[in-house]
């Protein structure tokens, strides 16, 4: 789901080669540091046979370890996580019981952009989540050098789009929380070097947890596109009211090009969070609780009104 906001423009910094031999062009700067905590980033080609060309990849693996397959009756076998994943990656579909969360949103975003993944083990009807294996989130790389210099120094870009968490309590049944607009804002600063993110989900029908997520000035790299770092989050339900603050880390990346044409920068942002603590919720229950959430948001920077 699109919607239109505010961009920014863009200030240019490309400076003109003089005569006689000029000045030799200036070294790019390294970029900010992105920590990447408990995720995992590399680049790479995306999976599933899509082929728009390298991609920068933030995962979160939560499979367990080992390779054998159970036996759970005399007809049934379980399949071991690493063959799941192993049929995911090689074929695009998994073993019955299992699935790709991200396929009932692909049309929301173009494989060129991003290939987002989320590998989960579904519930006794097939109908929701009950355990995650894998979450994925690969994005275009940034274009932002072009003959040894930055093509963007300095302008602000904001983003929105959707976000999707999962939450367990007490290491109760898996919740499932998303909102079409959950990406409420994110803006990335190319002069600081820094991002604000502002994301949610909601108590709906159609979603059975809130997450709420805010950070700012996080680190964001102008030459990889990389930024994240330490945040907090707070988790609401129907039955328990509001949680404290729960510690964690996100880790996104944006991609495309920052040249201004037509009215519209060509960016898009995908990235992981993930948190876990011990908190007291809101609610006539106070007693602690542990609380763990796994989440991923997606968006895009649009043209103005």
């Amino acid at each position: 789901m699109r919607h239109l906001i505010l961009c920014l423009p863009l200030f240019l910094g490309l400076a003109a080669c003089g005569g006689g031999g000029g000045s030799a062009t200036p070294p790019l700067p390294k970029g900010e540091d992105v920590p990447d905590g408990p995720f995992t980033t590399y680049r790479t080609p995306p999976p599933s046979g899509y082929k728009p060309g390298p991609q920068n990849r933030v995962l979160r693996d939560l499979s367990n370890p080992g390779t054998a397959s159970r036996q759970i009756s005399r007809l049934t076998t379980e399949p071991s996580d690493a063959d799941v994943l192993a049929a995911f990656d090689s074929t695009g579909r998994g073993p019955e019981g299992y699935a790709n969360l991200m396929k009932d949103l692909a049309g929301a975003y173009d494989p060129r952009e991003m290939v987002l993944e989320v590998i989960a083990e579904l519930n006794q009807d097939g109908t929701k989540a009950a355990r995650l294996i894998r979450v994925t989130a690969d994005q275009s790389l940034l274009e932002n050098e072009k003959n040894g210099r930055l093509v963007a120094e300095t302008g602000q870009f904001h983003f929105r789009g959707q976000a999707l968490a999962w939450v367990t309590i007490d290491n109760g049944p898996l919740l499932s929380g998303h909102h079409p607009e959950g990406l409420v804002n994110m803006s990335v600063d190319f002069a600081s070097q820094t991002a604000n993110i502002n994301l949610r989900t909601e108590n709906s029908l159609t979603s059975e947890v809130e997450v709420k997520l805010e950070a700012e000035n996080l680190p964001f790299n102008i030459r990889t596109g990389a930024f994240g770092g330490a945040v907090v989050m707070q988790v609401g339900t129907d039955t328990l009211g509001r949680s404290g603050d729960i510690p964690g880390h996100l880790r996104g990346n944006v991609g495309g090009t920052p040249v201004w044409t037509n009215s519209i920068h060509d960016l898009t942002t995908s990235g992981l969070f993930t948190g876990a603590g011990t908190t007291r919720f809101g609610g006539d229950d106070k007693t602690p609780k542990d609380v763990r959430i796994d989440g991923m948001w997606f968006g895009r920077d649009l043209p103005r009104d």
